[in-house]
């Protein structure tokens, strides 16, 4: 209960944190998110083996999961990237018609030039049809 009283403040400053996009707030929230996923585990726990319903203790423990999967977007490059307001490819590397595109098959990341795409070009990591 304690647990659960110092974190709710920790998940308010890290929610007001992340809407204003200030630095702290991705880290603040991960914290949170965390310390709440396994507060909700541990309590599902509780309620499965002391409490009258195994029910209620398994939606906890689903929903202590749930919060702590969410971490991992949280802290991908991508997500920092944009939070951070940078790009994270570099686009100096591109040539002078070329452009970023992602597979629809595999979401790779490739240099295409739009203008020479046709029917029969495929990835290089998948095979699959480009042009769709």
């Amino acid at each position: 209960m304690i647990f659960g009283l110092i974190s709710l403040p920790i998940s308010i400053i890290g929610a007001i944190l992340l809407r204003l996009r200030k630095s702290p707030g991705i880290f603040i929230c991960t914290i949170s998110l965390g310390s709440l996923g396994i507060c909700f585990m541990f309590e599902g726990f509780l309620i499965m083996i002391m409490g009258p319903s195994a029910i209620v203790g398994a939606l906890y423990v689903l929903l202590g999961i749930s919060s702590t999967r969410r971490i991992r977007p949280l802290n991908s490059t991508s997500f920092r990237a944009w939070f951070d307001g940078t790009s994270i490819i570099d686009s100096s590397e591109l040539g002078d018609e070329e452009i970023m595109a992602i597979c629809p098959h595999c979401s790779s990341i490739l240099a295409v030039i739009p203008s020479l795409l046709n029917e029969s070009d495929t990835c290089p990591e998948c095979n699959g049809n480009l042009v769709l």
